[in-house]
């Protein structure tokens, strides 16, 4: 295992202020020490190879010694697939980022096909035989991973995200893990997270449950537009 601090990916800024940022990188790290690493605030890097971990101010949710049933609504088929359509799941996702306003950074098939690919599986929701949504999972017991939640929006009422929620904990539970991690925690799009069940979040040193900091730090992210406004932030703590 490796820990490399990346001065070229990162940036710095010393004629009118003092700020460094090098990036937190883990290399090599063993299959069997991922989870152990998740649980230090590391998560698995998506889109490079070969696979490294970054630091970050992650999410995770505790998982409940007796997760609700999850009742699946008339007309719904859910699976849990190891190899799922790729091209239907493109499909739900474009809806979604459609349906959210969001710009196209997640690229769905690489994301299935690059990193830990024999890791991954999806929670698929299917509505009179057509997938409306999909939760992809990565598993390094015991830990959970959810990687991403999409669905067309379709029939707002089904409530499908409560649903899936229920069951990646009760898959959790199944599979003998204590958490679900559910990445990063930056910036107002976050926010919903810090209202989920058994929420907690990586402060860099350690797990906290504290919610208003949380969503003040998330705002903090949100309001921060410029390099300066990083800086002047940076001068003041």
């Amino acid at each position: 295992m490796k820990l490399v601090f990346d001065h070229i990916e990162g940036l710095g800024k010393i004629t009118e202020g003092d700020f460094i940022h090098a990036p937190a990188l883990l290399y090599d790290v063993p299959d069997e020490d991922i989870a152990r690493m998740m649980a230090e605030g590391w998560a698995v890097d998506e889109w490079h190879l070969p696979r490294r971990m970054y630091q970050a101010r992650q999410v995770r949710l505790r998982v409940p010694d007796d997760p609700p049933s999850p009742a699946t609504p008339q007309g719904m088929e859910i699976a849990h697939e190891f190899a799922p359509d790729i091209d239907e799941l493109v499909r739900v996702y474009k809806a979604y980022r459609t349906h959210k306003g969001f710009s196209d950074h997640l690229p769905v098939r690489q994301t299935l096909e690059l990193v830990d690919r024999e890791r991954k599986s999806a929670i698929t929701f299917y509505r009179h035989g057509r997938m409306i949504a999909f939760t992809l999972l990565r598993w390094h017991a015991p830990a959970m991973e959810s990687m991403q939640f999409c669905w067309d929006y379709a029939e707002p009422d089904l409530r499908v995200g409560y649903l899936s929620q229920d069951i990646e904990f009760e898959l959790a539970r199944r599979h003998g893990c204590t958490h679900v991690y559910i990445g990063p925690g930056y910036e107002r799009v976050c926010f919903y997270k810090s209202r989920l069940p058994g929420f907690e979040w990586w402060t860099g040193e350690a797990w906290s449950t504290d919610k208003k900091l949380f969503r003040t730090l998330i705002e903090r992210d949100t309001n921060t537009k410029t390099i300066e406004g990083v800086m002047t932030r940076h001068a003041a703590t």
